[in-house]
């Protein structure tokens, strides 16, 4: 399986609520969207955390380019600052250790 590690800092609280206005819904999306084995979230210094684990590299590509995710992605440095990351795993890392994955290898 795929896992998916993103963070997204906000740059102030109005960008914080027009992100989260976005963000809720593709997290529904990425729950539902076929291929979606595992998707959480969490907070941890300001960042807003998403890890997700998909059946196969493609199916997450799907979710990635899904229109709802694409726009998201054109708000992004308007919005705030982040990285993601992702790698090839047998099971659902912890958020502790999805956490210093990202510090380490997020882009």
């Amino acid at each position: 399986m795929i896992i998916a590690i993103t963070g997204f800092k906000p740059k102030n609280f109005l960008k914080k609520i027009r992100f989260l206005s976005h963000a809720v819904p593709l997290f529904q999306l990425a729950q539902k969207s076929p291929g979606n084995i595992h998707a959480e979230r969490f907070t941890h210094q300001g960042y807003y955390h998403t890890i997700t684990a998909w059946e196969s590299r493609d199916t997450m590509m799907d979710y990635v380019y899904s229109p709802a995710h694409q726009k998201a992605i054109d708000l992004y440095d308007v919005l705030g600052e982040g990285l993601t990351c992702h790698y090839r795993s047998e099971e659902i890392p912890s958020s502790k250790y999805a956490l210093d994955y990202w510090k380490t290898n997020g882009q």
